[in-house]
Protein backbone atom coordinates (compact mmCIF):
# COMPACT_ATOMS: atom_id res chain seq x y z
CA UNK A 1 0.00 0.00 0.00
CA UNK A 2 1.43 3.50 -0.73
CA UNK A 3 1.20 6.41 1.30
CA UNK A 4 -1.55 8.32 2.19
CA UNK A 5 -2.38 11.40 0.18
CA UNK A 6 -1.91 14.68 1.61
CA UNK A 7 -4.07 17.69 -0.57
CA UNK A 8 -2.63 21.32 -0.52
CA UNK A 9 -4.95 24.36 -2.09
CA UNK A 10 -2.46 26.37 -3.91
CA UNK A 11 -3.67 29.44 -3.62
CA UNK A 12 -3.13 31.05 -0.16
CA UNK A 13 -1.58 27.14 1.46
CA UNK A 14 1.33 27.46 -1.06
CA UNK A 15 1.33 30.98 -2.25
CA UNK A 16 0.41 33.69 0.14
CA UNK A 17 -1.90 35.39 -2.36
CA UNK A 18 -1.99 38.42 -1.01
CA UNK A 19 -2.19 39.94 -4.83
CA UNK A 20 -4.85 38.38 -5.28
CA UNK A 21 -6.61 36.59 -8.46
CA UNK A 22 -4.87 37.84 -11.42
CA UNK A 23 -6.11 35.09 -13.80
CA UNK A 24 -5.21 30.94 -14.06
CA UNK A 25 -1.68 31.83 -15.40
CA UNK A 26 -0.59 34.81 -13.43
CA UNK A 27 1.06 33.96 -10.21
CA UNK A 28 2.78 37.40 -8.69
CA UNK A 29 3.14 36.03 -5.22
CA UNK A 30 6.15 34.34 -3.06
CA UNK A 31 5.80 30.94 -1.29
CA UNK A 32 3.95 30.89 2.18
CA UNK A 33 6.70 31.56 4.65
CA UNK A 34 8.01 27.17 5.16
CA UNK A 35 6.34 25.80 2.45
CA UNK A 36 9.28 24.04 1.31
CA UNK A 37 10.79 23.12 4.99
CA UNK A 38 7.36 21.34 5.61
CA UNK A 39 6.83 19.61 1.89
CA UNK A 40 10.66 18.16 2.43
CA UNK A 41 9.64 16.95 6.23
CA UNK A 42 6.18 15.45 4.97
CA UNK A 43 7.18 14.05 1.55
CA UNK A 44 8.19 10.65 3.41
CA UNK A 45 4.96 10.27 4.76
CA UNK A 46 2.57 11.70 2.55
CA UNK A 47 2.05 11.46 -1.40
CA UNK A 48 1.61 15.00 -1.64
CA UNK A 49 -0.59 16.34 -4.51
CA UNK A 50 -1.45 20.10 -5.02
CA UNK A 51 -4.94 21.13 -6.36
CA UNK A 52 -6.75 24.47 -7.21
CA UNK A 53 -9.57 25.77 -9.40
CA UNK A 54 -6.70 26.98 -11.86
CA UNK A 55 -5.98 22.97 -12.54
CA UNK A 56 -9.40 23.25 -14.70
CA UNK A 57 -8.49 26.52 -16.85
CA UNK A 58 -6.16 26.95 -19.68
CA UNK A 59 -2.35 27.69 -18.53
CA UNK A 60 -3.36 26.92 -14.74
CA UNK A 61 -1.31 23.49 -14.28
CA UNK A 62 1.89 24.92 -16.54
CA UNK A 63 1.77 28.38 -14.47
CA UNK A 64 1.78 26.07 -10.92
CA UNK A 65 4.33 24.22 -12.27
CA UNK A 66 6.59 26.88 -13.08
CA UNK A 67 5.53 28.99 -9.67
CA UNK A 68 6.83 26.17 -7.99
CA UNK A 69 10.34 25.52 -10.13
CA UNK A 70 10.87 28.92 -9.74
CA UNK A 71 10.31 28.98 -6.33
CA UNK A 72 12.26 25.90 -5.13
CA UNK A 73 15.00 27.69 -7.03
CA UNK A 74 14.89 31.05 -5.08
CA UNK A 75 14.34 28.70 -1.41
CA UNK A 76 16.99 26.88 -2.47
CA UNK A 77 19.62 29.78 -3.32
CA UNK A 78 18.10 31.65 0.36
CA UNK A 79 18.75 28.56 2.29
CA UNK A 80 21.88 27.02 0.29
CA UNK A 81 20.51 24.04 -0.09
CA UNK A 82 21.18 21.91 -3.12
CA UNK A 83 18.31 21.79 -5.66
CA UNK A 84 16.13 18.62 -5.51
CA UNK A 85 13.53 17.27 -7.26
CA UNK A 86 10.08 18.55 -5.78
CA UNK A 87 8.53 16.30 -3.75
CA UNK A 88 5.00 17.03 -5.14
Amino acid sequence: MGKPILSLDFDGVCHVYTSGWKGPDIIPDDAVPGLFEFLERTASFFDIQVFSARSNLPGGIQAMQAWFAQQHEKWCRETGREKEDLPI
